[in-house]
């Protein structure tokens, strides 16, 4: 499809500025792009609803719903971010099978939920997470105030949102931390309209089938002026940060959905983005928030933003937990070992029974000198036999260090070692250290009480180990 060539004139951002039609041609599936396997993971695989309008599964079989871990992790963070002056905003985007639900083909609309079901769903998962104590925009609300089609928020042809849905994202958080802003409608934005290309789904379809088909432009719209602070310049200053983004690649690619340029003319508050492109739902929120520029300098805003088809689960809870946490302090031991070959032993249960206090919280605070230290898997073996496995992955995390803290399950004491994995052979050494759970994000105390024979097995597994 040509790029539009009508764009290059300044002038005020309008809704029609930041969206695109789909292709008009419907795209010549091969056998192998309508096989599951032929993607990373089944539920990647790309469908065709109307022409030029691409779905995935995750698309389709979003889930409105989180882990009770979630909620009960998200809620001491939010606390303990706001005793510390700071108030979490969470932008969840609309699931695509909402915003483009008149686009789906027609055996996910024959088999699938009706559109009203789906945006109750969708306002039911957002009142859960409000009731946590964080901010939440309301996207759908906004769109509605300004008079923009729900299928105009999202891409005919990629997970993104477009500028369009980028722009009503962000009148839809300036509501949230600065309505004065908006009591008068949202004010005109003065920048210059573009086309870039998309890394629509077409490519990954090009790349199965051998084929050629063009992709979609989308519309992009850069502001006259972007006096927002860059992450290097962040760095270092000892100014506080107004408004802090941390997200995904729809917060990140300022170039082409502007969305950090829009938060901060519409709300009038200096933005500062540090969201990570590929990153998932956490490596933003990781990277800052064991920052030294966080330690010193509280924003009076962070902007989280990630993605129903993939959000923090149960499985980083633990992870996620250890983000605010003190460290420990120096009357607890540290254990230093040599990085192995793929595995290296940390603990063992005479280890954990000294750094710990029964029936309190604890957490483990892991540090390497070899900066490479970035995805591993905490091994936390019990004496029954099972194995839990706590995965950590911070390699687009650049500005973040290698060290780590961690909240250990409440049954901690059954476990008889902990041990770390890595992907590669890595040199230099890794160190470990247990201190019970203090701050904001500590549970008031463990509702687990192993019986004294419990302990006595598991110290007898680490010895004669």
């Amino acid at each position: 499809m040509e790029a539009p060539t009508t764009y290059g004139q300044t002038g005020f951002f309008k809704p029609s500025d930041g969206y695109i039609d789909a292709v008009p041609q419907r795209y010549p599936f091969c056998p192998a792009a309508l096989k599951p396997d032929s993607y990373e993971l089944p539920s990647k695989q790309i469908i065709e609803g109307d022409t030029g309008w691409f779905f995935i599964q995750d698309d389709i079989n979003w889930s409105a719903d989180f882990s009770p871990a979630f909620y009960q992790d998200l809620k001491r963070i939010t606390a303990a971010l706001k005793k510390q002056g700071t108030q979490l905003v969470i932008v969840v985007p609309p699931p695509r099978a909402l915003t483009g639900y008149d686009h789906l083909p027609q055996w996910a609309l024959a088999n699938g939920v009706g559109r009203s079901v789906q945006a109750e769903a969708y306002r039911g998962l957002l009142d859960r997470i409000r009731a946590v104590g964080a901010l939440i925009p309301d996207v759908l609300g906004e769109a509605k105030r300004q008079n923009v089609p729900f299928d105009h928020l999202t891409s005919p042809s990629d997970i993104h949102w477009t500028t369009t849905g980028s722009w009503i994202t962000a009148l839809a958080v300036a509501r949230q931390i600065a309505p004065q802003r908006l009591a008068q409608g949202a004010p005109p934005l003065l920048g210059t309209p573009s086309a870039k290309m998309e890394d629509s789904y077409t490519k990954i379809l090009n790349k199965i089938c051998g084929t050629t088909a063009v992709g979609q432009y989308v519309r992009s719209f850069k502001l006259a002026e972007e006096p927002q602070a860059s992450a290097d310049s962040l760095l270092g200053d000892t100014a506080a940060p107004e408004v802090v983004i941390l997200g995904t690649s729809f917060t990140a690619l300022t170039d082409r959905y502007s969305f950090s340029p829009f938060v901060e003319k519409l709300s009038g508050k200096p933005v500062v983005n540090l969201a990570v492109t590929g990153g998932g739902p956490l490596t933003a929120i990781q990277q800052y928030t064991t920052s030294e520029d966080f330690r010193t300098s509280k924003p009076k805003y962070i902007v989280w933003e990630f993605l129903l088809s993939n959000k923090p689960d149960g499985s980083s809870t633990s992870e996620r937990g250890g983000l605010l946490r003190p460290a420990c302090g120096g009357a607890y031991p540290i254990v230093k070992h040599k990085l192995a070959p793929m595995l290296t032993p940390l603990l063992s249960a005479t280890d954990i029974a000294r750094g710990t206090t029964p029936g309190q919280s604890a957490q483990l605070a892991l540090r390497s000198d070899n900066p490479a230290f970035k995805s591993f898997s905490l091994l936390l073996n019990y004496v029954d036999g099972r194995q839990r496995n706590i995965a950590v992955d911070t390699r687009r995390a650049t500005q973040m260090d290698t060290s780590y803290t961690v909240g250990l399950p409440d049954d901690y004491a059954l476990i008889s070692d902990i041990a770390v994995e890595t992907e590669d052979s890595l040199n230099g050494t890794v160190s470990a250290q247990l201190c019970p759970a203090s701050g904001e994000l500590a549970d008031a105390g463990s509702s687990f009480q192993p019986s004294w024979f419990s302990r006595l097995a598991a110290w007898f597994k680490s010895f004669w180990g």
